[in-house]
Protein backbone atom coordinates (compact mmCIF):
# COMPACT_ATOMS: atom_id res chain seq x y z
CA UNK A 1 0.00 0.00 0.00
CA UNK A 2 2.92 2.28 0.95
CA UNK A 3 4.42 1.63 -2.54
CA UNK A 4 1.61 2.29 -4.26
CA UNK A 5 1.27 5.41 -2.41
CA UNK A 6 4.87 6.60 -3.42
CA UNK A 7 3.96 5.26 -7.06
CA UNK A 8 0.64 7.94 -6.94
CA UNK A 9 2.92 10.51 -5.70
CA UNK A 10 5.66 10.00 -8.37
CA UNK A 11 2.92 10.09 -11.11
CA UNK A 12 0.98 13.32 -9.60
CA UNK A 13 4.66 14.87 -9.07
CA UNK A 14 5.87 14.08 -12.80
CA UNK A 15 1.70 15.34 -14.29
CA UNK A 16 2.94 18.30 -12.44
CA UNK A 17 6.34 18.66 -14.04
CA UNK A 18 4.93 18.13 -17.20
CA UNK A 19 2.45 20.58 -16.59
CA UNK A 20 5.60 23.45 -15.79
CA UNK A 21 7.68 22.05 -18.74
CA UNK A 22 5.05 23.08 -21.60
CA UNK A 23 4.41 26.41 -19.75
CA UNK A 24 7.95 27.04 -19.54
CA UNK A 25 7.83 26.01 -23.11
CA UNK A 26 5.58 28.78 -24.30
CA UNK A 27 6.93 31.23 -22.47
CA UNK A 28 10.26 30.86 -24.04
CA UNK A 29 8.87 31.01 -27.29
CA UNK A 30 6.39 33.97 -26.17
CA UNK A 31 10.33 35.48 -24.73
CA UNK A 32 11.96 34.17 -27.40
CA UNK A 33 9.20 36.00 -29.92
CA UNK A 34 9.69 39.06 -28.00
CA UNK A 35 13.49 39.38 -27.94
CA UNK A 36 13.75 39.12 -32.01
CA UNK A 37 11.04 42.02 -32.17
CA UNK A 38 13.30 44.19 -29.84
CA UNK A 39 16.17 42.87 -32.22
CA UNK A 40 14.35 44.09 -34.93
CA UNK A 41 13.64 47.55 -33.52
CA UNK A 42 16.90 47.92 -32.42
CA UNK A 43 18.40 47.01 -36.19
CA UNK A 44 16.02 49.52 -38.02
CA UNK A 45 17.58 51.83 -35.79
CA UNK A 46 20.78 51.42 -35.99
CA UNK A 47 20.10 51.36 -40.14
CA UNK A 48 18.77 54.96 -39.51
CA UNK A 49 22.52 55.77 -37.91
CA UNK A 50 24.24 54.31 -40.56
CA UNK A 51 22.16 56.16 -43.18
CA UNK A 52 22.83 59.67 -41.66
CA UNK A 53 26.49 58.93 -41.40
CA UNK A 54 26.20 58.38 -44.83
CA UNK A 55 24.17 61.58 -45.82
CA UNK A 56 26.99 63.28 -43.66
CA UNK A 57 29.77 62.11 -45.67
CA UNK A 58 27.68 63.34 -48.57
CA UNK A 59 27.51 66.53 -47.23
CA UNK A 60 31.38 66.71 -46.14
CA UNK A 61 32.03 66.11 -49.78
CA UNK A 62 29.55 68.75 -51.13
CA UNK A 63 31.09 71.29 -48.57
CA UNK A 64 34.84 70.42 -49.53
CA UNK A 65 33.62 70.94 -52.78
CA UNK A 66 32.32 74.52 -52.23
CA UNK A 67 35.49 75.64 -50.53
CA UNK A 68 37.27 74.35 -53.61
CA UNK A 69 34.65 76.83 -56.13
CA UNK A 70 35.05 80.00 -53.37
CA UNK A 71 39.14 79.45 -53.26
CA UNK A 72 38.97 79.06 -57.30
CA UNK A 73 36.14 82.35 -57.83
CA UNK A 74 39.03 84.35 -54.85
CA UNK A 75 41.87 83.65 -56.96
CA UNK A 76 40.28 84.95 -60.21
CA UNK A 77 38.53 87.76 -58.52
CA UNK A 78 42.27 88.80 -57.13
CA UNK A 79 43.52 88.98 -60.82
CA UNK A 80 40.44 91.64 -62.32
CA UNK A 81 41.19 93.43 -58.72
CA UNK A 82 44.91 93.85 -60.08
CA UNK A 83 44.05 94.28 -63.18
CA UNK A 84 41.76 96.86 -61.91
CA UNK A 85 44.27 98.35 -59.70
CA UNK A 86 46.85 98.28 -62.97
CA UNK A 87 43.90 100.42 -65.14
CA UNK A 88 43.30 102.63 -62.48
CA UNK A 89 46.83 103.79 -62.36
CA UNK A 90 47.16 104.14 -65.71
CA UNK A 91 44.30 106.05 -66.39
CA UNK A 92 45.38 108.71 -63.90
CA UNK A 93 48.54 108.69 -65.70
CA UNK A 94 46.78 109.66 -68.74
CA UNK A 95 43.97 111.85 -66.99
CA UNK A 96 47.29 113.98 -65.87
CA UNK A 97 48.25 114.35 -69.93
CA UNK A 98 44.64 115.16 -71.14
CA UNK A 99 44.60 118.21 -68.29
CA UNK A 100 47.68 119.49 -69.68
CA UNK A 101 46.36 118.93 -73.24
CA UNK A 102 43.00 120.68 -72.59
CA UNK A 103 45.00 123.98 -71.20
CA UNK A 104 46.81 123.76 -74.28
CA UNK A 105 44.03 123.25 -76.58
CA UNK A 106 40.94 125.36 -77.23
CA UNK A 107 38.23 122.36 -77.60
CA UNK A 108 34.59 123.37 -77.96
CA UNK A 109 33.51 120.07 -76.13
CA UNK A 110 34.84 118.47 -73.30
CA UNK A 111 34.87 114.78 -74.25
CA UNK A 112 33.92 113.90 -70.66
CA UNK A 113 31.11 115.70 -70.67
CA UNK A 114 29.90 114.79 -73.55
CA UNK A 115 30.49 111.03 -72.27
CA UNK A 116 27.90 111.79 -69.26
CA UNK A 117 25.53 113.15 -71.39
CA UNK A 118 25.54 110.17 -74.00
CA UNK A 119 25.09 107.90 -70.71
CA UNK A 120 22.19 110.09 -69.35
CA UNK A 121 20.43 109.87 -72.44
CA UNK A 122 20.65 106.24 -72.99
CA UNK A 123 19.84 105.76 -69.04
CA UNK A 124 16.46 107.99 -70.51
CA UNK A 125 15.76 106.17 -73.05
CA UNK A 126 15.63 102.66 -71.31
CA UNK A 127 13.76 103.59 -68.44
CA UNK A 128 11.45 106.17 -69.54
CA UNK A 129 8.03 105.46 -71.41
CA UNK A 130 7.62 108.52 -73.83
CA UNK A 131 5.75 109.60 -77.25
CA UNK A 132 7.25 108.29 -80.46
CA UNK A 133 7.58 111.89 -81.50
CA UNK A 134 9.59 112.75 -78.63
CA UNK A 135 11.70 109.11 -78.39
CA UNK A 136 12.60 110.09 -82.20
CA UNK A 137 13.95 113.72 -81.26
CA UNK A 138 15.73 112.13 -78.35
CA UNK A 139 17.61 109.49 -80.40
CA UNK A 140 19.08 112.15 -82.84
CA UNK A 141 20.28 114.05 -80.15
CA UNK A 142 21.95 111.08 -79.02
CA UNK A 143 23.14 110.16 -82.34
CA UNK A 144 24.39 114.21 -82.90
CA UNK A 145 26.38 113.95 -79.16
CA UNK A 146 27.94 110.47 -80.57
CA UNK A 147 29.28 111.71 -83.84
CA UNK A 148 30.92 114.61 -81.84
CA UNK A 149 32.00 112.44 -79.54
CA UNK A 150 33.52 110.49 -81.95
CA UNK A 151 35.55 113.00 -83.94
CA UNK A 152 36.36 114.99 -80.32
CA UNK A 153 38.52 111.29 -79.58
CA UNK A 154 40.09 110.98 -83.44
CA UNK A 155 41.50 114.39 -82.63
CA UNK A 156 42.81 113.90 -79.47
CA UNK A 157 44.43 109.96 -78.81
CA UNK A 158 44.88 110.90 -75.04
CA UNK A 159 41.21 111.32 -74.88
CA UNK A 160 40.45 108.21 -76.54
CA UNK A 161 42.80 105.97 -74.41
CA UNK A 162 41.09 107.72 -71.24
CA UNK A 163 38.08 106.41 -72.65
CA UNK A 164 39.09 103.00 -73.18
CA UNK A 165 40.90 102.52 -69.98
CA UNK A 166 37.60 103.95 -68.22
CA UNK A 167 35.77 101.25 -70.23
CA UNK A 168 37.89 98.68 -69.49
CA UNK A 169 38.32 99.24 -65.54
CA UNK A 170 34.39 99.41 -65.47
CA UNK A 171 34.24 95.99 -67.24
CA UNK A 172 36.76 94.88 -64.69
CA UNK A 173 35.21 96.22 -61.71
CA UNK A 174 31.76 94.80 -63.25
CA UNK A 175 33.11 91.13 -63.52
CA UNK A 176 34.93 91.38 -60.12
CA UNK A 177 31.65 92.16 -58.52
CA UNK A 178 29.84 89.49 -60.32
CA UNK A 179 32.58 87.18 -59.36
CA UNK A 180 32.82 88.59 -55.50
CA UNK A 181 28.45 87.74 -55.84
CA UNK A 182 29.11 84.50 -56.87
CA UNK A 183 31.71 83.37 -53.89
CA UNK A 184 28.91 84.94 -51.40
CA UNK A 185 26.26 82.86 -52.98
CA UNK A 186 28.72 79.56 -52.55
CA UNK A 187 29.44 81.06 -48.69
CA UNK A 188 25.89 80.91 -48.42
CA UNK A 189 25.69 76.93 -49.72
CA UNK A 190 28.52 76.03 -47.24
CA UNK A 191 26.31 77.46 -44.11
CA UNK A 192 23.08 75.84 -45.38
CA UNK A 193 25.50 72.23 -45.54
CA UNK A 194 26.91 73.51 -42.57
CA UNK A 195 23.78 73.85 -40.58
CA UNK A 196 22.86 70.53 -42.58
CA UNK A 197 25.79 68.67 -41.24
CA UNK A 198 25.19 69.95 -37.67
CA UNK A 199 21.28 69.01 -37.40
CA UNK A 200 22.29 65.39 -38.70
CA UNK A 201 24.51 65.03 -35.92
CA UNK A 202 21.91 65.94 -33.59
CA UNK A 203 19.99 63.21 -34.90
CA UNK A 204 22.42 60.60 -35.27
CA UNK A 205 23.03 61.57 -31.03
CA UNK A 206 19.02 60.97 -30.81
CA UNK A 207 19.09 57.42 -32.48
CA UNK A 208 22.52 56.27 -30.72
CA UNK A 209 20.50 56.85 -27.45
CA UNK A 210 16.85 55.38 -28.69
CA UNK A 211 19.52 52.52 -29.65
CA UNK A 212 20.76 52.38 -26.79
CA UNK A 213 17.17 52.16 -25.22
CA UNK A 214 16.63 49.46 -27.57
CA UNK A 215 19.33 47.12 -27.21
CA UNK A 216 19.18 47.56 -23.48
CA UNK A 217 15.56 45.74 -23.87
CA UNK A 218 16.84 43.31 -26.14
CA UNK A 219 19.55 42.48 -23.98
CA UNK A 220 16.59 42.37 -21.43
CA UNK A 221 14.85 39.87 -23.06
CA UNK A 222 17.45 37.93 -24.11
CA UNK A 223 19.12 37.37 -20.77
CA UNK A 224 15.74 36.42 -19.85
CA UNK A 225 14.69 33.80 -22.51
CA UNK A 226 18.21 32.44 -21.24
CA UNK A 227 16.79 32.13 -17.99
CA UNK A 228 13.65 30.55 -19.18
CA UNK A 229 15.45 27.90 -21.38
CA UNK A 230 17.98 26.93 -18.71
CA UNK A 231 14.95 26.63 -16.58
CA UNK A 232 13.71 24.56 -19.11
CA UNK A 233 16.53 21.74 -19.91
CA UNK A 234 17.30 21.35 -16.25
CA UNK A 235 12.97 20.76 -15.66
CA UNK A 236 13.18 18.66 -18.75
CA UNK A 237 16.31 16.67 -16.73
CA UNK A 238 15.00 16.50 -13.36
CA UNK A 239 11.46 15.19 -15.07
CA UNK A 240 13.59 12.30 -17.35
CA UNK A 241 14.77 10.97 -13.71
CA UNK A 242 11.54 11.35 -11.83
CA UNK A 243 10.47 9.17 -15.67
CA UNK A 244 13.34 6.87 -14.97
CA UNK A 245 12.66 6.43 -11.20
CA UNK A 246 9.10 6.05 -11.94
CA UNK A 247 9.83 3.31 -14.26
CA UNK A 248 12.23 1.38 -12.33
CA UNK A 249 9.34 1.66 -9.20
CA UNK A 250 7.32 -0.02 -12.12
CA UNK A 251 9.81 -2.77 -12.74
CA UNK A 252 10.33 -3.46 -8.90
CA UNK A 253 6.35 -3.35 -7.90
CA UNK A 254 5.62 -5.85 -11.16
CA UNK A 255 8.53 -7.93 -9.71
CA UNK A 256 6.90 -7.99 -5.97
CA UNK A 257 3.61 -8.75 -7.44
CA UNK A 258 4.96 -12.05 -9.48
CA UNK A 259 6.53 -12.98 -6.11
CA UNK A 260 3.72 -12.72 -4.22
CA UNK A 261 1.56 -14.76 -7.04
CA UNK A 262 4.18 -17.09 -6.67
CA UNK A 263 4.02 -17.39 -3.07
CA UNK A 264 -0.07 -17.26 -2.99
CA UNK A 265 0.27 -19.84 -5.98
CA UNK A 266 2.59 -22.75 -3.36
CA UNK A 267 0.16 -22.52 -0.29
CA UNK A 268 -2.60 -23.23 -2.46
CA UNK A 269 -0.89 -25.81 -4.09
CA UNK A 270 -0.02 -27.29 -0.43
CA UNK A 271 -3.86 -26.98 0.54
CA UNK A 272 -5.32 -28.86 -2.37
CA UNK A 273 -2.08 -31.46 -1.43
CA UNK A 274 -3.94 -31.72 1.96
CA UNK A 275 -8.07 -32.22 0.31
CA UNK A 276 -6.24 -35.03 -2.02
CA UNK A 277 -4.38 -36.70 0.66
CA UNK A 278 -7.59 -36.32 2.94
CA UNK A 279 -9.72 -37.84 0.11
CA UNK A 280 -11.83 -34.43 0.43
CA UNK A 281 -13.77 -33.31 -2.97
CA UNK A 282 -11.83 -30.96 -5.46
CA UNK A 283 -13.29 -27.77 -6.76
CA UNK A 284 -12.56 -26.38 -9.98
CA UNK A 285 -10.57 -23.74 -8.72
CA UNK A 286 -8.45 -26.37 -6.77
CA UNK A 287 -8.57 -28.15 -9.91
CA UNK A 288 -6.96 -25.06 -12.03
CA UNK A 289 -4.51 -24.41 -9.10
CA UNK A 290 -3.54 -28.06 -9.56
CA UNK A 291 -3.34 -27.62 -13.80
CA UNK A 292 -0.76 -24.67 -12.74
CA UNK A 293 0.77 -26.97 -11.00
CA UNK A 294 1.66 -28.46 -13.53
CA UNK A 295 2.56 -25.87 -15.48
CA UNK A 296 4.89 -24.71 -12.92
CA UNK A 297 6.72 -27.94 -12.66
CA UNK A 298 9.22 -27.88 -15.71
CA UNK A 299 10.08 -23.89 -14.16
CA UNK A 300 13.59 -24.93 -13.05
CA UNK A 301 14.61 -26.91 -16.20
CA UNK A 302 13.24 -23.80 -18.65
CA UNK A 303 14.70 -21.46 -16.74
CA UNK A 304 18.25 -22.23 -17.69
CA UNK A 305 16.89 -21.38 -21.55
CA UNK A 306 14.17 -18.68 -21.28
CA UNK A 307 12.88 -16.25 -18.74
CA UNK A 308 10.61 -17.60 -15.93
CA UNK A 309 6.58 -17.48 -16.66
CA UNK A 310 6.22 -14.72 -13.89
CA UNK A 311 8.19 -12.46 -16.21
CA UNK A 312 5.53 -13.04 -19.25
CA UNK A 313 2.42 -12.47 -17.01
CA UNK A 314 4.58 -9.73 -16.07
CA UNK A 315 3.77 -8.29 -19.59
CA UNK A 316 0.28 -9.32 -19.84
CA UNK A 317 -0.13 -7.15 -16.91
CA UNK A 318 1.87 -4.21 -18.24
Amino acid sequence: MSEEKNTNKLIEHLGSMRKEITELRSKAKEVRDDKEEKYAKKAEVSKKIKKAFSEIKKLKRQRDELSKDIAELKKKRKTFNDKTRELIKEIKQVNKEKKELEKKLDFKANPNQLKRELEKLEFKLETQVMPFDKEKKLRKVLKDKQKELDELLEKSEVWKKAYNLSKKIDDTKATSDLIHQEVLNKAKEIQDVHEQIINTAKKIDELRKEEKERFDEFKKAKDEFIKINKELKDKSKDAKKVEGKFSQEKKEQEHERQKEMKKQLKKRKEEVSEKIKKGMKLTTEDLLVFQGDDDEEPEPEEDKKAPPKPKKTAKKAS
